[in-house]
């Protein structure tokens, strides 16, 4: 009994939303797409039952868990691809100054709720021709300006 009550309620607040919407709205084009949208969202509340009645309310659970799933999964590969990409960016700058000869980068980032992870800690090892000197102490602070780091934040080793 439960169930039914919650998907009479449910039509009923999209109906008074939609009708709430439609009032507050002026006439125009923008009406007819809240009403297009309102009553969209009323016909899959209409049909929301209809896989329990049918004995697969737990294939649609799946799909839905299923689908969710592939997102989180799409995300993570996400960040593990822009924390390749920064790294590969670092590297690069690296490897442009002069006497360095190999460069290996590892990126922290740290998520934030809109847009791309923020980057968090850079560390860098470099390896350098016996007779040059890179200016560690600059790169340190255009890496941290570049990627909106805090210096400290920044760690450039240099091994022999």
């Amino acid at each position: 009994m439960d169930f039914l009550r919650n998907w009479v309620r449910g039509i009923a607040v999209v109906s008074v939303l939609g009708g709430a919407a439609q009032l507050i709205l002026p006439s125009g084009s923008m009406q007819k797409y809240v009403k297009v949208v309102f009553g969209f969202i009323i016909v899959l509340q209409l049909i929301a039952p209809l896989p329990r009645f049918m004995g697969h309310e737990d294939s649609a659970n799946s799909l839905l868990a299923s689908t969710w799933s592939e997102n989180f999964a799409d995300t993570h590969s996400f960040i593990r691809t822009y924390q390749a990409q920064i790294e590969w960016q670092v590297e690069s700058i690296a490897k442009a100054l002069p006497g360095v000869t190999h460069a290996k980068a590892q990126v922290q980032l740290e998520r934030v709720t809109i847009g791309a992870p923020a980057v968090k800690r850079i560390s860098l090892e470099l390896k350098k021709s016996s007779n040059a000197e890179p200016d560690l102490r600059a790169l340190r602070q255009w890496l941290a300006g570049h990627f909106r780091v805090q210096e400290e934040n920044v760690t450039v080793r240099l091994l022999q």
